[in-house]
């Protein structure tokens, strides 16, 4: 189950019920400037068919229309772009939210 927390500061993965209070497999930190998310750090793994879930829920339950993070040569941020030329961003990755398939998930 991922969850976002109402205040938009976390993104939270568990495996089971939310009732049964298990650990979480992944915690991650947000942070909202208007419709863009920046994702800043995330402990822990998420399965790539949870990647397109959690995307899509920032865009249809946050409203964001992009996600960016600042990330290392040897990580990558799925489905991502690398920004380029003179952009106060150069080098981070952008995932267009509004350009995502509908269909696969």
């Amino acid at each position: 189950m991922i969850w976002l927390d109402p205040t938009g500061s976390r993104v939270r993965v568990i495996d089971g019920d939310p009732k049964d209070r298990p650990p979480y497999r992944v915690l991650g930190l947000l942070t909202y400037h208007h419709d863009v998310a920046v994702i800043d750090g995330l402990l822990g793994r998420i399965k790539p068919c949870e990647v397109l879930k959690f995307y899509k829920m920032l865009r249809d339950v946050q409203g964001m229309r992009w996600l960016i993070a600042e990330r290392q040569a040897i990580h990558k941020l799925p489905m991502g772009e690398r920004i380029k030329g003179p952009h106060p961003f150069a080098g981070w990755y952008a995932v267009d939210l509004t350009k995502l398939d509908d269909e696969n998930g």
